[in-house]
């Protein structure tokens, strides 16, 4: 195996990981607690692309990747999200469901 192949892999897996992580976090609705907790999860599992980006990529590799999620996620944030919860409401049910 030669060093090129080799380096192309990382990039391409910090890419498939950004991908992957954008789509569960598209996919995930956000219409019910239990669903916008695996939303919430999925936003949270744009660090692990980052720092494997700043390990295996070097300074220009992990800055091109923080502007590439960056993007993505602010493009998301324009999307219509449909119904949503409300951070209160569920606070509220969470606390209501939690014996005093």
């Amino acid at each position: 195996m030669n060093g090129k192949h080799v380096s192309r892999r990382k990039p391409l897996a910090v890419a498939s990981l950004v991908l992957l992580v954008t789509l569960l976090h598209l996919a995930a609705p956000t219409d019910s607690a239990s669903w916008h907790a695996v939303h919430l999860l999925a936003q949270q599992l744009y660090y692990v692309p980052l720092l494997l980006a700043g390990a295996w990529l070097g300074m220009k590799g992990a800055v091109a990747t923080v502007a590439g999620v960056s993007v993505l996620y602010f493009l998301h944030t324009l999307l219509p999200h449909g119904g949503g919860v409300d951070p209160v409401e569920v606070g509220e049910h969470r606390h209501a469901t939690t014996p005093s």
